[in-house]
């Protein structure tokens, strides 16, 4: 069986997150949206990672 996951995102913390560190102060508050599936398979990738699994170790 294939494993499954579940990933929760709180989306407005992520979005507040992203303008704070790659936008200039001055953004429109339209910019700075992630994609929560694309999120979330970075976030899965790197937990079946053998670097990340001997970290969290």
């Amino acid at each position: 069986m294939t494993p499954r996951v579940a990933v929760f995102i709180d989306y407005q913390n992520v979005h507040f997150s992203a303008r704070s560190r790659f936008l200039p102060a001055d953004a429109s508050r339209h910019h700075g949206h992630v994609d929560p599936g694309r999120v979330a398979e970075r976030i899965v990738a790197g937990r079946r990672s053998p670097v990340a699994a001997s970290v969290a170790s």
